[in-house]
């Protein structure tokens, strides 16, 4: 969660608020209706390209890497512009929507040379596991010098971590949509 001052940006990974300090927990909650028209954005878009997914997730769909440039002028402009300031100084290159229907998950991944991943959840949907052991899950990231780390994101969160650390996501009965943020170095000019 922010903390009191509201510093919830990239910078306030150094004070370590998490068990581990590479990943800020934070909200974005401006209402229903900002949620219902960034839902009709993506229903948009997934009627336009239908049956479409990336990577490791399975029962779902994912929107073209460039979503943010595409709907320039709409309800999206307020989210990318939240984004922006939490991944200040890095510049945002890749932006994109992913729906998980009900049974969806994704399997581990990292976000390759991404130095910064924000992720909103529009609808978190109600996460579970088939694997008895692992507990109802969330979305977990999988460290090589730590414990497995898990966050069970709700309606209007915001996750913010390192693009290199592999994380996998678990099983949904209900519909979880997200925009996803890949940030990068500013490039010299």
């Amino acid at each position: 969660m922010p903390s009191s001052d509201g510093s919830d940006n990239i910078t306030s990974i150094e004070n370590g608020r998490k068990p581990n300090p590479n990943i800020i927990e934070a909200r974005w909650d401006e209402g229903d209706e900002i949620r219902e028209d960034l839902n009709a954005l993506i229903k948009l878009e997934r009627s336009k390209i239908p049956g479409r997914s990336l990577g490791t997730q399975r029962n779902g769909w994912s929107s073209a890497m460039d979503f943010h440039l595409e709907y320039e002028g709409t309800v999206l402009d307020q989210l990318v512009t939240y984004a922006r300031e939490k991944l200040d100084p890095l510049e945002i290159k890749e932006c994109w929507s992913v729906v998980s229907d009900p049974g969806g998950w994704t399997g581990p991944h990292d976000h390759g040379k991404a130095d910064m991943v924000l992720i909103y959840y529009l609808s978190a949907g109600e996460l579970f596991s088939t694997i008895p052991v692992e507990p109802a899950a969330e979305i977990t990231f999988d460290f090589t010098d730590t414990a497995p780390y898990s966050i069970r994101p709700k309606d209007g969160d915001v996750i913010i971590f390192d693009g290199d650390v592999p994380h996998r996501i678990g099983r949904t009965p209900q519909t979880r949509v997200c925009i996803a943020f890949n940030a990068y170095e500013k490039e010299n000019p």
